[in-house]
């Protein structure tokens, strides 16, 4: 009988299935995971979509894609250009992936380790972990790039501050309570693999319905949400606007707050997908100095007081939102088009997450 760590669904992601999974995936497919890591890597640069053709030849790069991307590989827009962008899985499955996961494997066991010797452990900087794990410069690096990428969701650390590749730090969550609690970080570290895989497939399959909090927080109130127009409800809740009007906080004034998330709602009901987008990314550039930061980036990666679902909130917001404004606000017009959707930027769940965290920060 097979034990519950032997047991794998097809959304699985264990670290012991890397192998298999990267060789159930075309040579040509592994070429592009390859080269998109080694390019993300070596040269700090995302993929170009332009550079497809000398991987692909003349095959169709949506047929290319077929299968990995939106689950290992996304298709983003960078100022004006086309780009491929890892996730975490798909970097796991590249050519050096088990080499990758050794690293986060080695450093969720230096974490444990440190834990126990100070439970109040907050920080670890990347010299620590170069002399205390023996890492050469290389995998200084290898480290860093792997862990800023999109997908590490919900586990014991997150990245911090960094001022190059080689110096960098993580701030140790309160997740490393549920960390401990598992005795072999494989599994720890394959159980987190497997929720973001689930969530991917979720979204893949059902993209009006799933989204983040979709996956981690679903409940039978709120499972069809996405369904209903943006004129049959608030972007932002009445409530919650309203809560933003009534605090009497002296540090911050959140006039303009209100005025955003006022004008946000007017927008969404007449389907203004442009002003949405644009609206969104202004509210959370404009309130990093309540969580005691200059930058948004700098709460997703940081801020540590909100719990899940304000982590896994912001981190999407940050990352994918972020990615969805710059294509609205920067992408030139080409010689064919087709219609932007609300789904594309209906982030209103993950915003009343960070909104409800920053009227509890300004209870008086």
């Amino acid at each position: 009988m097979k034990t519950s760590n032997e047991e794998h669904s097809e959304e699985s992601f264990s670290i012991d299935l890397i192998p298999s999974l990267r060789e159930s995936l075309p040579v040509s497919q592994q070429n592009i995971l390859d080269n998109v890591w080694e390019q993300y890597l070596f040269f700090n640069k995302d993929y170009p979509i332009r550079g497809l053709p000398k991987l692909i030849g003349k095959q169709k790069i949506s047929d290319a894609l077929k299968g990995i991307d939106k689950v290992y590989i996304n298709e983003v827009e960078s100022s004006s250009n086309r780009v491929l962008k890892l996730n975490v899985l798909g970097a796991l499955l590249s050519v050096k992936g088990l080499n990758l996961a050794n690293l986060l494997l080695r450093l969720l066991d230096f974490i444990r380790e440190e834990y126990i010797k100070d439970p109040l452990l907050s920080n670890i900087t990347s010299a620590t972990l170069q002399e205390q794990l023996k890492l050469t410069e290389t995998q200084v690096i290898a480290l860093f790039k792997l862990i800023s990428l999109y997908g590490l969701y919900n586990v014991a650390f997150s990245l911090s501050g960094w001022s190059s590749p080689k110096d960098w730090s993580i701030n140790i969550s309160d997740e490393i309570i549920e960390f401990w609690n598992f005795s072999d970080s494989k599994v720890y570290l394959s159980t987190r693999l497997t929720e973001f895989h689930t969530l991917l497939i979720s979204q893949l399959n059902n993209p009006a319905k799933a989204t983040v909090m979709d996956y981690f927080e679903s409940s039978d109130a709120n499972e069809n949400i996405n369904n209903v127009s943006m004129k049959e409800q608030t972007f932002i809740s009445h409530t919650r606007v309203q809560a933003l009007k009534e605090l009497k906080n002296t540090s911050y004034d959140c006039t303009r707050l209100v005025c955003l998330c006022t004008e946000i709602n007017d927008c969404a009901s007449r389907n203004n997908i442009y002003a949405v987008a644009v609206l969104t990314r202004t509210i959370i550039d404009h309130i990093p100095p309540i969580f005691g930061f200059k930058s948004f980036a700098e709460v997703a990666s940081n801020y540590g007081g909100g719990g899940k679902s304000f982590r896994l909130s912001s981190d999407h917001l940050n990352k994918q939102m972020r990615f969805v404004a710059d294509k609205f606000l920067h992408m030139q017009i080409r010689d064919k088009e087709v219609m932007p959707d609300m789904h594309e930027v209906n982030f209103s769940r993950e915003l009343e997450t960070i909104l409800a965290e920053v009227c509890r920060l300004l209870k008086s």
